[in-house]
């Protein structure tokens, strides 16, 4: 809209007629000062009759100039001088003295128009590009070519300080040399592109993106620099990087370990036959207990680095603490380094929970890691794992207990050291994912968060007791099993000793059994010791040579590994099932964590395995 002030009726109805005629509308007619300073709000151009140089007209269009921006024409009774102050400082686009054509009005006002709407183009793109610069995600600065920061916006604040903390962009970098082959490239008109790692500006070192390239603000060329903190990303990409390698040691530890399951059941199955067929076993006991300890111990070894590589499912099942702590020691004790006395105080008593075995041994895990990392500037510096059988919790400055709430008495788990120590604000926290104490690139912050979160699983309580100097103890207090549940661990110990002369062993005498496994080592020593049993086995190498064995004759068991090369287990159960060529089965591995019971519908056991564990299986899948 274009406001005309012309006191002067006629001569103002004259201007606006010859604009709307011209396309030049709307405009707005005010006969007076004020009425026009009232409309100008809404107009873009000024068209303003100042008679003999009226101080109010002059004030008016100083007034619309300076705080609206807007331009004006002047329209004078007496020729008017540019270089007059009053009238320079309002910037007039055109003076027209009286009188003056349409013809001047209308070129007049279209150079008004023209230019007024170029410098709202202008303003326009100077807020649109102040906003992208201001407001970015990116840090972005502008320095001279010296490194002195002239200008920065929100973001960069937030990253790497505001004047009082960074004033030139080269005391960021580690090395200055590295700020003096930047400018050079940026100097020569190349635009630079690379990640840095930088100092410590009050949140730690960090890494940036950044890009930096000439940029000129009218004589003077200046540096553009902008960033963005890939900290945070390259930490995750690590931690991807080790959890894949972490995968493929899994993997190549799954198939290792079925390898050694296999061999492990194997001698298992060769020694109690041994046993049974010596002249004299009390002349070779001690012998064989030796060899059966090294055998269990190897077991225990497969499934810590199982556990440890993989995940496995929740598998709560009736175990002694006392042997999950004692298998435990000796891998924790490599974990430490030697200056560091690693103490197990084992109870004598029996301890029998209802938990994952393999969960028990990755919380020790954790906190003897935590621990560790707690001694490291103490003089003497001592970890002691201590199982103790309480009938209620320990009391602790926190507690990280689970909500299903179970009663005594408990066996309890106590990991204590003489380290740093924490405050209670600390302890508070440490449950909590990501929260790590730790210097950067010592520690995810996840170790006591995966510890609460299989202790829930299991329906532990988790108490810390702490002080500043005087060391840590985390207790995991566990609800000792039922007399009943204890008592029926104890009976299948009993059995495991007297595997052929049982229930078991009887039920088994005279059946039809089919074996089969690659594995010729397993597949000799299962077969004798089913055999042993009175039953009459037929030992396959693979699953062709059962098949052809079913069509001879009808068997009550198949007993198969669950890999095996061409039909696997569960697909050969099916086809001797559909023929009706075995009332059951029964299947066995050496991977922890490839099937479980629920999902293939089959009895399962796991190797390695002893006789007895052999016989009460194929016994129960023939119930």
């Amino acid at each position: 809209m274009i406001c005309i002030a012309e006191p002067d009726a006629l001569i103002a109805r004259d201007i606006a007629v010859t604009l709307e005629s011209s396309g030049m509308g709307p405009v707005s007619v005010c006969h007076s000062f004020d009425e026009a300073e009232k409309a100008l709000a809404g107009c873009s151009l000024l068209v303003l009759d100042v008679g003999d140089r009226d101080e109010r007209a002059l004030a008016l269009a100083r007034s619309a100039r300076r705080e609206r921006g807007m331009h004006c024409i002047l329209i004078s009774n007496h020729p008017l001088s540019s270089g007059d102050m009053s009238i320079r400082e309002s910037e007039p686009v055109a003076i027209l003295v009286k009188p003056f054509s349409p013809k001047e009005l209308v070129a007049s006002v279209q150079a008004g128009l023209y230019r007024a709407s170029m410098e709202r183009r202008l303003r326009d793109s100077e807020r649109r590009y102040r906003s992208l610069f201001a407001y970015g995600l990116a840090g972005r600065c502008l320095a001279r070519q010296d490194g002195t920061i002239i200008e920065r916006n929100r973001a960069f604040e937030l990253l790497l300080g505001d004047e009082h903390v960074l004033s030139r962009i080269q005391d960021m970098f580690i090395d200055e040399a590295e700020w003096e082959k930047v400018s050079l490239q940026a100097r020569r008109g190349d635009i630079l592109q690379q990640e840095f790692r930088i100092k410590d500006l009050g949140r730690g070192p960090r890494d940036l993106l950044c890009s930096f390239s000439l940029f000129r603000i009218e004589d003077e060329q200046s540096i553009l620099f902008e960033c963005l903190d890939i900290t945070e990303s390259k930490r995750l990409q690590e931690e991807l990087f080790q959890s894949q390698k972490l995968d493929a040691i899994g993997k190549l530890a799954g198939g290792v370990a079925h390898d050694l399951n296999n061999f492990l059941t194997s001698m298992i199955g060769y020694l109690e036959m041994a046993k049974l067929d010596a002249k004299d076993p009390d002349a070779i006991s001690e012998d064989i207990g030796g060899i059966e300890q090294v055998i269990q111990r190897t077991s225990s070894l497969t499934r810590q680095l199982l556990a440890f590589c993989r995940k496995k499912a929740f598998s709560p099942q009736l175990v002694d603490v006392r042997d999950i702590l004692s298998s435990s020691h000796k891998m924790l004790a490599r974990l430490l380094p030697e200056r560091i006395r690693l103490v197990l105080e084992n109870q004598e008593t029996p301890c029998i929970v209802n938990a994952d075995p393999a969960h028990i041994e990755q919380m020790i895990l954790n906190l003897v890691v935590n621990a560790r990392d707690a001694v490291e500037q103490a003089d003497a510096p001592r970890i002691t794992i201590r199982l103790e059988r309480r009938e209620n919790l320990p009391k602790a400055s926190v507690s990280s207990s689970n909500a299903l709430q179970s009663s005594g008495p408990y066996a309890c788990i106590f990991v204590e050291d003489n380290g740093c120590g924490m405050t209670p604000q600390i302890a508070a926290k440490i449950f909590e994912p990501f929260f790590s104490t730790k210097a950067e690139g010592k520690g995810t912050g996840l170790g006591l968060s995966i510890v609460k979160t299989l202790s829930e699983l299991n329906h532990m309580h988790i108490l810390v007791d702490s002080e500043p100097g005087k060391g840590s103890v985390f207790a995991l207090c566990m609800p000792l099993a039922e007399a009943d549940s204890a008592q029926t661990a104890g009976v299948e110990l009993k059995k495991d000793l007297e595997w052929l002369t049982g229930p078991d062993a009887a039920r088994l005498r005279g059946k039809r059994i089919v074996i089969v496994d690659d594995d010729a080592s397993v597949l000799s020593a299962c077969a004798r010791i089913l055999q042993r049993t009175g039953a009459e086995v037929e030992a396959c190498s693979n699953a062709g040579e059962a098949i052809l064995a079913a069509e001879r004759g009808h068997f009550d068991l198949l007993v198969a590994d669950v890999f095996l090369s061409g039909l696997d287990g569960p697909a050969l159960h099916e086809r001797l099932k559909k023929s009706g060529s075995a009332d059951a089965s029964l299947l066995m591995t050496g991977h922890e964590d490839a099937l479980s019971v629920s999902e293939i519908g089959l009895p399962l056991i796991m190797k390695p395995f002893s006789p007895a564990q052999l016989i009460h299986a194929c016994a129960k899948a023939l119930n």
